[in-house]
């Protein structure tokens, strides 16, 4: 038998039809599952009545909107994450393949050996000019110590780490997206 329906005629907050209602009344006289299940629905109604709705604590308002901040931030970062990863990947992608395209030219073109041999050349010319700015700090640094008093030395190297941490702090509330605080 179908008790779908009669289930529904029970759990309905509408009154219902003279018809439904003694239809309903003769299958709870003969079905004792839609009788208990009746009987269950009076005594929820009847106790969804009588208990008092609990209130949430003063400060439940505060955390949620604290706990959902908190999850739009994270989201956020997730995100910016995310697609700094895909600029990373794609802007790597992208050397390689021009890097293969470069190759693939030079030889066909039979420049590699000379493509390899200037690519060489650079690298040590980077390697002499680190060098010898590496030769000039040290000579720089020697001649100041020796000639510049400790306390002059130490008011332009606090000049310095001052300004250096001034460049740093700017760069990274640049650099850094901007969160809006509500």
């Amino acid at each position: 038998m179908d008790h779908q329906l009669f289930e529904t005629w029970i759990l309905a907050k509408e009154p219902l039809s003279p018809e439904q209602a003694k239809a309903l009344s003769t299958h709870l006289t003969d079905c004792l599952s839609c009788r208990q299940f009746s009987s269950a629905w009076t005594e929820v109604e009847r106790l969804l009545r009588v208990i008092p709705l609990l209130q949430p604590t003063a400060d439940f308002t505060l955390r949620w909107q604290t706990r959902l901040a908190m999850r739009e931030v994270e989201e956020r970062k997730r995100k910016h994450r995310r697609q700094s990863w895909w600029t990373l990947v794609i802007s790597a992608s992208g050397a390689l393949i021009l890097l293969i395209i470069l190759v693939y030219q030079a030889v066909v073109s039979g420049s590699l050996p000379s493509l390899l041999l200037v690519a060489a050349h650079q690298l040590l010319t980077l390697f002499s000019l680190a060098e010898t700015l590496e030769g000039i700090l040290v000579t720089l640094t020697r001649t100041l110590w020796s000639v510049v008093p400790p306390l002059y030395m130490l008011v332009f190297l606090s000049i310095v780490a001052l300004f250096g941490g001034l460049g740093i702090v700017s760069s990274w509330k640049i650099l850094l997206p901007l969160e809006v605080r509500r």
